[in-house]
């Protein structure tokens, strides 16, 4: 399995067993131009939506925006407010017990 397939199946459990999944199929988000979603879940009356990126913390400018969208697109859908979110691992050096490393990239109301 994939460095990033991992962290992605990793983040995907963990997201799952604590919170409501929100699943949404890759083929309706790339047929309206908007990004693949890697996991999204709903929790507290908000949708959360997560890139998972293993070895990096940069998202390219182009998939960015098309994460954007595909926020947009769940916020009116779902009429919540919608978070978009960087998850990477921690480096084996550190001590913390929670595996991720999550920074919020933007919310849409």
């Amino acid at each position: 399995m994939v460095k990033g397939e991992k962290l992605e199946k990793d983040y995907s459990l963990f997201a799952h067993q604590n919170y409501c999944a929100l699943l949404i199929s890759s083929d309706y988000l790339r047929k309206n131009h908007m990004g693949q979603i890697d996991v999204a879940h709903l929790y507290d009356g908000k949708a959360y939506v997560a890139e998972c990126k293993s070895g990096r913390e940069e998202i390219d400018p182009l998939q960015l925006l098309r994460l954007k969208h595909a926020c947009v697109h769940i916020s009116l859908l779902l009429n919540v407010k919608a978070a978009l979110f960087l998850v990477t691992r921690f480096a084996k050096s550190d001590n913390s017990a929670y595996p991720f490393n999550i920074k919020k990239i933007g919310e849409l109301a």
